[in-house]
C-alpha cells in the first residue's frame, strides 16, 4: 500500500537526523495484530535492550503493545498510525503507546471535491496534494 510505504520511508529520512538511535530489526507484521504481536514476542527475545517501536498502522502499534504489557516491558516506547479509538484510549491510559499519527479525513474528503471541482471548471490542479497530519499523544487528549 502506497500511503505504509510513505510512512516507512517517512520514518527513514527522521532517522536520519538521529544516529545515535539504531534500527534493530524491520519485522513484517502486514499491519495485522496478531502477527504483530508474535513479531514483537520474536523481537523482544532477540533485543532484550529494545526501547522503542513504530507501527505502521494501530493495529501493528496495538499488537506490540499487548505484547509488552503482558512482558511487564513500561520501559519501551510506541507509535502508531491512525487514530483509532482504541489506540487514543491506550495512549490516555498512560500505556507504552505514547502518540499516534493521524490523518484528517474530513480535511482530505472536502480537498478532494475542491480538486475535482477544479478539474471540471477546466482549472490545472496539482499532480501531488499534501494534505497536514497531526499527532494525538497524552497532552492533546487532555485538551479535548
Amino acid at each position: 500500500m502506497a500511503s505504509v510505504q510513505d510512512r516507512v520511508r517517512g520514518f527513514d529520512e527522521e532517522m536520519k537526523s538521529h544516529p545515535q538511535i539504531t534500527v534493530v530489526g524491520r519485522p513484517a507484521a502486514g499491519g495485522q495484530r496478531a502477527r504483530a504481536m508474535a513479531v514483537m514476542e520474536d523481537m523482544l527475545q532477540a533485543h532484550r535492550t529494545l526501547n522503542g517501536v513504530f507501527g505502521i498502522n494501530d493495529d501493528s502499534a496495538l499488537g506490540a503493545l499487548a505484547v509488552l504489557e503482558a512482558a511487564g516491558r513500561k520501559d519501551v516506547v510506541v507509535v502508531g498510525f491512525d487514530g483509532t479509538p482504541e489506540a487514543e484510549a491506550a495512549i490516555a491510559r498512560g500505556s507504552a503507546l505514547k502518540a499516534d499519527v493521524v490523518q484528517h479525513p474530513r480535511t482530505i474528503g472536502k480537498t478532494v471535491i475542491e480538486i475535482i471541482a477544479r478539474h471540471l471548471h477546466g482549472e490545472q490542479v496539482p499532480p501531488l496534494i499534501a494534505v497536514d497530519v497531526g499527532v494525538v499523544d497524552a497532552a492533546a487528549l487532555a485538551k479535548q
